[in-house]
């Protein structure tokens, strides 16, 4: 829940699924850096890299 909390406030969009990639729904390389920091602060320990390779927050939550 954290994780989409944190994506949908970044990303800025209304709907947001637990499937959606996040490069395809508005994100990109500053925004990825936006997230983690977020959810560093949240105490969830990922990278900007990371999400580059686990593009949804299924696959996020999944490997991190």
């Amino acid at each position: 829940r954290s994780l989409w909390e944190i994506w949908r406030s970044v990303l800025r969009v209304p709907e947001l699924g637990v499937t959606d990639n996040f490069f395809a729904i508005g994100g990109d390389s500053i925004l990825s850096i936006q997230v983690a920091a977020r959810a560093r602060q949240r105490g969830i320990a990922f990278s900007a890299r990371d999400l580059f390779r686990y593009q949804t927050i299924e696959r996020l939550a999944s490997n991190v």
